[in-house]
């Protein structure tokens, strides 16, 4: 059966010795989409968005019309523990936002994201993720999943 995961989100500087956080210009990065099963996994639909907000996470993910494609030549067949690493971008913030989340001040940002595959006999199942970035974890910060049923986990 096949297992959908994502793996390795990072972001980067979009030029050689700049800053990760640049006023006027979107955050970039990737992740990578993993099939961690045996059995191939036909991608059907995927789509992800970062999101900051200076309270806590909200009682519904808020993907909808925010979100952006994520995979973009779809369907796509990832064979048994196969991989593809997808650039992300995220719109344009405030300075203010990206000042915050640079200097770690108040409010978190996240990449979060839903995906929807299929089974060599049709079935299909979703997996849901939401990475929290954490600036104090490495020379750059890091991005670890969030401890919530409601915005990471598979069916």
């Amino acid at each position: 059966r096949p297992k959908i995961e994502i793996r390795s989100v990072a972001i980067q500087p979009q030029a050689p010795d700049t800053d990760l956080f640049r006023h006027g210009m979107p955050i970039v990065g990737s992740l990578v989409v993993v099939n961690t099963g045996d059995a191939p996994a036909t991608v059907r639909e995927a789509s992800y968005r970062f999101f900051y907000t200076p309270f806590s996470l909200p009682m519904v993910p808020p993907l909808g019309a925010a979100a952006t494609q994520l995979i973009f030549d779809l369907p796509q067949t990832l064979e048994g523990h196969g991989s593809i690493p997808v650039r992300i971008e995220s719109e344009i913030f405030q300075d203010s936002v990206l000042s915050d989340i640079a200097a770690d001040r108040g409010g978190v940002l996240y990449v979060m994201g839903a995906i929807r595959f299929g089974d060599v006999m049709g079935a299909e199942s979703w997996t849901y993720f939401c990475r929290k970035y954490l600036r104090r974890e490495g020379p750059e910060g890091a991005f670890r999943p969030v401890q919530n049923p409601d915005y990471e986990f598979s069916d």
